[in-house]
């Protein structure tokens, strides 16, 4: 006599024959719910009942919730892979958000972003500010100086600043004169040339002994001279902008990291802005890796850097200080859409599964689960869109070939598919974790709607010599129906329907020595016994 009681549910396992695996682990798990371990329907997607302008959209994004009268704004960009992020300046007025990945880095305000019937962002503005022209400088003669009076040798630089208070990277020195301070020194200012900015005034430092430039005034912007009669013991505060220059055109990756700061990468370059400045992306706040930049998730212990070779880690709260840390494995990451922040570590596709990063380790978690060239037929990671999911599971979007599917995982419960969602361009909420994306173009949440119906594979039993099992019995804790439909030596021998938790009959074919059974419906299922006679039921 035998019996099998099966309990406690398991997602699937692909990486171990279908015999080996555990009495509770699936061959196939199809829009499962295993979070309690009981068998129950996953949640479909449900409509907002918005919608985007065009087919083809590549990113969304959810704007200003509050705004449009609690609807907030659907930002939209057809075809291109963006990255936004909200300013990180405190109380920010205009309520500025910052973006890549849709031609050189931008930024807009809310008025910028939703003016108008849409589609948003109705604008933007290119993000950095230019260098000025030279500035000319002409000094007093120094033999009027007064009897005592020092006379010392001057220059000047400009910068522009925008309408918003962004000051930009200073002019090139002037030519130096000497002054005295009832002396005067007249200026000859630079106009700005074509730029997206929108510049407003110009402010003028003048470097003295010190070598420190020095604020000596504030002019319009088409003010073309100026007087500098200011005392050296009038000086103001010191030029903050030194260096401060736009970032480089080809920047991508835009992520907000703590301490104010930016970071964004190119090739195998990666990039921070100055602190609080996001317009402001010196050159000495770049660094340069061994292997092309894929995609970046910020971490509790820094910034993982997955590349085409090894991973990074990057630490540090200073930009012009970071520690670049290179890992010892080279594990690929297959697509930067796959890199997920899941708290203490971050995940993300490469070609042999998934890889967690926490620290200054690097594994494939995904390793005991699924084989590598079943992981790339099945999951096509370069396509994978990875999203941070409920309980810690890591949920992926992929391109199957025919479609758009979906798939979680968590190491200790194993995969489960959702094959034919068709989402696309998919966003996880910053805020609330809760993930959203396109149904051709209407706006739906992922795991809000209605019930599934789901099919959960069992592994083959090969049970003992002349031992069949002749009997099952289906808990059923919900009210609802399920099917169990039973495979004896790989051939489909029943298909029982159930609503209530009453044994029931197997059909024996005679010395069979395999079975495998799918369950499949919309009822939960607490457990599954299979048994050699009714006296074993329980």
């Amino acid at each position: 006599m035998a019996s099998i009681t099966i309990r406690n549910f398991q997602a699937a396992n692909y990486g171990i024959d279908k015999k080996e695996l555990q009495n509770n682990q699936a061959v196939e798990a199809r829009n499962c719910d295993l979070s309690s371990q009981a068998l129950r329907p996953a949640s479909g997607s449900i409509s907002l009942g918005e919608s985007v302008n065009t087919p083809g959209v590549g990113t969304i994004y959810w704007f200003n919730r509050e705004g449009n009268s609690g609807d907030g704004y659907w930002l939209e960009w057809w075809n291109a892979d963006v990255d936004m992020v909200r300013g990180p300046i405190a109380d920010d007025p205009y309520y500025r958000h910052y973006w890549t990945g849709n031609g050189s880095p931008k930024y807009a305000t809310a008025d910028m972003i939703q003016s108008g019937s849409g589609p948003y962002p109705s604008g933007s503005r290119g993000l950095g500010l230019p260098v000025p022209g030279n500035v000319g400088a002409t000094g007093p003669d120094t033999e009027n100086a007064e009897d005592g009076e020092q006379v010392i040798s001057t220059a000047y630089v400009v910068t522009f600043v925008s309408d918003l208070g962004e000051e930009g990277p200073p002019s090139l020195p002037s030519n130096i004169v000497d002054r005295y301070d009832s002396g005067s020194v007249s200026l000859t200012l630079p106009l700005p040339g074509p730029t997206p900015a929108v510049i407003t005034t110009k402010r003028i430092y003048r470097a003295e002994l010190n070598g420190v430039y020095q604020f000596v005034g504030e002019v319009g912007v088409s003010q073309l001279s100026w007087t500098d009669s200011v005392a050296s013991a009038a000086l103001g505060e010191p030029l903050p902008s030194d260096g401060w220059i736009e970032p480089h055109f080809a920047m991508i990756g835009l992520t907000s990291i703590p301490n104010g700061v930016l970071m964004g990468w190119w090739d195998n370059n990666i990039a921070f802005c100055h602190p609080y400045q996001p317009h402001a992306w010196p050159v000495e706040y770049r660094y340069t890796i061994d292997h092309e930049v894929v995609g970046a998730a910020v971490t509790a212990a820094g910034v993982i850097i997955a590349t085409k070779g090894n991973p990074y880690l990057i630490s540090g709260s200073d930009p012009l200080n970071m520690s670049v840390n290179k890992l010892d494995s080279v594990i690929p990451c297959d697509s930067k859409n796959s890199m997920v922040d899941m708290g203490e570590f971050a995940v993300y596709a490469s070609p042999d599964g998934l890889v967690a990063v926490g620290g200054m380790e690097a594994r494939i978690i995904s390793k005991d689960h699924i084989k590598p060239e079943f992981w790339q037929s099945k999951f096509n990671p370069k396509s994978i869109r990875g999203h941070r999911w409920k309980e810690g599971r890591y949920l992926g979007f992929y391109d199957d070939g025919s479609g758009i599917s979906a798939f979680t995982f968590r190491p200790d419960e194993g995969f489960i598919v959702f094959p034919g969602v068709n989402l696309t361009a998919t966003w996880t909420d910053p805020e609330t974790g809760d993930v959203y994306g396109l149904d051709g173009t209407d706006i739906v949440k992922w795991g809000e709607g209605a019930d599934l119906f789901y099919q959960w594979s069992s592994k083959t039993f090969v049970l003992p010599p002349m031992m069949p099992f002749t009997c099952a019995r289906i808990d059923a804790g919900a009210a609802g129906v399920v099917t169990c439909q039973v495979y004896q030596d790989g051939v489909s021998v029943k298909a029982h329907t159930v609503n209530d938790s009453k044994p029931f009959r197997l059909p024996c074919l005679s010395k069979y020595r395999e079975l495998r059974f799918v369950l499949s419906g919309q009822a939960q299922v607490n457990s599954i016994q299979l048994a050699t006679s009714m006296s074993e039921i329980v």
